[in-house]
This record gives C-alpha cells, sequence and structure tokens, in this order.
C-alpha cells in the first residue's frame, strides 16, 4: 500500500521541499507572509493525501483492501504515516531556505534553532491534521470537504488574528476617540503572540495527532461502504468529477483565503512596525548630539540619569527592518523601506538614490553643516570576511568613489572627507568629485 502512494507522493515531496526552500528568502521579511508560508505548509501536505483517499473511493479501492484482514485499519494507519512523512521534509525545506537566505546577505550557517516559527508549524501542523484526517478517512465525501472549509475558516483568521491582534486593538482605541501616540502602542491591551506558549502547545498538538490517529485506526475497522455515512453520489468518477462536484466548495476556500491575506497584508503594510525616539542634549564640541532609542521618556530618564537629555519627537517607521544611520544639521538619514532625508520639524522627506546591494551592511551620514556624503561600508565576497567603504555624495546623487577605502572620519574636515586609504595612510577627499585632494599625518 505504501509503495502504491509513494508512487504518486514523491513528486509531491520534491516540489514541496524545493517550494519551502525557494519561497523562504521571498517571505521572511513580511511577519504576516512568514505566518501564511508556515501554517500552509499543511494544506500542501493534505492536499496530495485527499486526493488518493478521494481516488480509492471512486475506484472501489477502499472495499478491495477491506477484503485484507485489517485492512481497513491499515489503510487508516498508512495515511496518518503519509502525514508524518510529509512534516520532516518540508521543515528541511524551510531550513535549506534559511541557509540560502543566509547565505544571500553574506552571512555564515545558522543552525535549525534559529527557524522562526517553528512551534507554530508544528502546532498547526499537527492540530489541523487531527482535526481534518480523522473526517477525511471516516465520513463521506461532501461532508468532509464541508468540514475542511470550516476547519480552515476557522483556524487561520485565529491565527492571523493572534500574530495582528496589535492592530486591531489599536484601531479599537481609535474608533473609541483615543487613538495612541507611537510611543503608547506597547502599552495597549492585547495578546503578545511572541508571548504565548507555543513549546506547550506544539507538545499538545503532536498528542492530540497520536490520540486522533489512535482513534480513527480504531473506528476505521467499523467503518462500511465509502464511509460511517453511506451516500452514493460518488459511484464512478474521475479527479476531474470531484472538482466538478466541489467547485463551489474550493471556491469558498481560494476565496476566504485571498481575501484574509489581502486585508491582513493591507493592515500590516499601514500600521507602525517600530518607532524611533530621538533625544539630544548639549555636545562639548557645539550644537546638539542626539539619542536614537526605542526608550520611552521615563525609562530614557531612568537608564540615562546623569545625562540632560531632551525629548524632540519620534519616527514611526513600517518597515520592521528600518534603520536611522546618522542626523546632522537636524536632518535624518532614514531607511524604511526607501532611503530617504528626514527633517523633524517640517516632516520633509529627499530621496536618496543609494546603491542597492546585498553586501553593504553599514551606512553613516557624515557629519557636516548641510547633508553632504553618506559613507557605506560593503564585503567584497560573502565568504571572505572584510571588506571597504565607498562615499556617496548626496548633492550629486551618485557613488563618488569606488569601494576602495578603509575607515573613515565621521565628520568631514575644512569640508573634505577623511578615508584611510589602500596602503594604510590618511587622505582627504572632495565631496563633489571624489578626488584625492591631500592627505593627512594619521587618523583623524
Amino acid at each position: 500500500m505504501f509503495y502504491r502512494d509513494w508512487r504518486v507522493l514523491w513528486p509531491w515531496l520534491v516540489c514541496g521541499f524545493l517550494g519551502a526552500a525557494c519561497l523562504y528568502p521571498l517571505v521572511q521579511k513580511n511577519d504576516t507572509a512568514m505566518i501564511l508560508y508556515i501554517v500552509l505548509m499543511q494544506a500542501y501536505a493534505m492536499t496530495p493525501v485527499t486526493n488518493l483517499v478521494h481516488t480509492d473511493r471512486l475506484s472501489g479501492w477502499k472495499q478491495y483492501i477491506a477484503l485484507i484482514p485489517g485492512g481497513r485499519q491499515r489503510y487508516a494507519a498508512e495515511k496518518f504515516l503519509l502525514m508524518l512523512l510529509f512534516f520532516p521534509v518540508l521543515m528541511a525545506g524551510e531550513f535549506a531556505g534559511v541557509q540560502l537566505w543566509i547565505q544571500s546577505i553574506g552571512g555564515g550557517f545558522l543552525p535549525i534553532y534559529y527557524m522562526p516559527y517553528k512551534e507554530l508549524a508544528c502546532v498547526f501542523y499537527f492540530g489541523m491534521t487531527a482535526l481534518q484526517l480523522p473526517v477525511r478517512l471516516l465520513f463521506f465525501n461532501s461532508f468532509s470537504v464541508y468540514w475542511e472549509i470550516l476547519t480552515w475558516a476557522l483556524a487561520l483568521p485565529t491565527v492571523l488574528w493572534l500574530r495582528s491582534n496589535h492592530i486591531f486593538a489599536w484601531y479599537a482605541a481609535r474608533q473609541q476617540g483615543n487613538t495612541p501616540a507611537p510611543e503608547e502602542i506597547s502599552s495597549l491591551d492585547y495578546i503578545r503572540f511572541f508571548q504565548l506558549d507555543w513549546k506547550g502547545a506544539a507538545l499538545a498538538a503532536v498528542c492530540l495527532f497520536l490520540l486522533t490517529a489512535a482513534v480513527t485506526i480504531w473506528l476505521a475497522g467499523y467503518t462500511r461502504g465509502r464511509g460511517l455515512f453511506e451516500k452514493g453520489q460518488l459511484s464512478a468518477g474521475s479527479v476531474g468529477q470531484f472538482f466538478r462536484t466541489n467547485g463551489k466548495q474550493l471556491a469558498a476556500i481560494c476565496g476566504i483565503t485571498a481575501v484574509l491575506w489581502t486585508g491582513l497584508w493591507i493592515l500590516d503594510s499601514h500600521m507602525p512596525e517600530r518607532s524611533f525616539h530621538i533625544y539630544s542634549k548639549p555636545s562639548w564640541r557645539g550644537g546638539d548630539s542626539y539619542l536614537i532609542t526605542n526608550l520611552l521618556p521615563d525609562e530614557v530618564k531612568e537608564k540615562y540619569w546623569y545625562e540632560e537629555f531632551t525629548y524632540e519627537g519620534a519616527y514611526t517607521a513600517y518597515d520592521r527592518e528600518a534603520e536611522i544611520a546618522g542626523v546632522t544639521a537636524g536632518w535624518f538619514l532614514i531607511r524604511d523601506g526607501e532611503w530617504f532625508l528626514w527633517e523633524m520639524e517640517t516632516d520633509t522627506r529627499k530621496p536618496v538614490s543609494l546603491p542597492e546591494d546585498e553586501r553593504i551592511s553599514e551606512v553613516q551620514l557624515l557629519d557636516s553643516p548641510e547633508p553632504e556624503v553618506i559613507a557605506l561600508w560593503r564585503y567584497d565576497e560573502p565568504d571572505v570576511p572584510g571588506g571597504a567603504s565607498g562615499f556617496f555624495s548626496i548633492r550629486e546623487n551618485r557613488m563618488i568613489t569606488d569601494f576602495i577605502y578603509g575607515s573613515w572620519g565621521d565628520d568631514l574636515i575644512d569640508g573634505m572627507i577623511a578615508a584611510e586609504d589602500a596602503d594604510g595612510s590618511w587622505v582627504l577627499i572632495d565631496p563633489a568629485t571624489g578626488e584625492i585632494t591631500g592627505t593627512l599625518p594619521g587618523r583623524p
């Protein structure tokens, strides 16, 4: 029986592994997409097993296997075994995807405990299988289709709501006329997704899977006909007949999934992912120096009690990987999806066309009377430690040097960039042309 099904399933296993590996780098930057990627693995594994059971009903193979002693129970046990087989293959595909992603950004090998949402994957995979597979094996086809629609209609929105319930809490507060400021979002009353006991839930899901498998295998010996409830609508046909008979139900599943995905993705893209709180204090060199942190004013006052920080405001980012790469003359260099200069007082934004290169690991806006130069550090090769720096002119809106320099000075010196040359000496570089205009006796 297993050999017969293996000839059908091995292409699904190969495609599942490759698909999980190739999709991971594309979805890992968005939490909603990442969760959908994880939970829909169960749907992928369930599809071929469902088709096998349906085809067996149409061909009468289930009646044939019933003639063998214990055949019905062996049949049910083998289908649970197939679902067990899919899980490590799909998780291995995700693990390969993690390595593809980390290699693409110049990192090294990551162990398995760096895989995100692995506990959620276990909860959803074994929990949903425990709910769906017994009904698929024991009940007639039409009822099992409606049952799968119901379980997906309840389970998928629940998981997405748990991940995004801070969005709904924020909208609920706004509807009550109490819109929270960016620094107050963390104080809203909602369930923290990452604080839930996912390890305990994963263990419970595995136990439920084993329990339902045992009960299903036992009950399978008492089924007759096509299931616990005889129904004659599937006396003959094919896989095509299955889709013609259940087209509306399948369309409903696809529609529910598409609407939920679209709606939650829109909400996710319009909700703040993080806030940068900006504080200033007088600098010993004159002017102000800045502290950019996620700490609230009371927390900064408690942690830096010996400093005289003044709260200036906050920047709310919609990209969870946003960063502020420096400030000069009241302008902040920010990456929030795209790079731009931001003036806090007027909320003015000026786009900056920095080169798109995944090897660039450090970006810094150099201090000057007006924003003029951005220094970039780039790894030459992903597997080779070290790299080199180059400089981008804001005025010219282009790179003015290649990546051939070492360290750089944080400030412009007499309007010139201070950088370490290839031979270890320090030189002055024109911020408009990139030409070397002089030398320095040492590191500034």
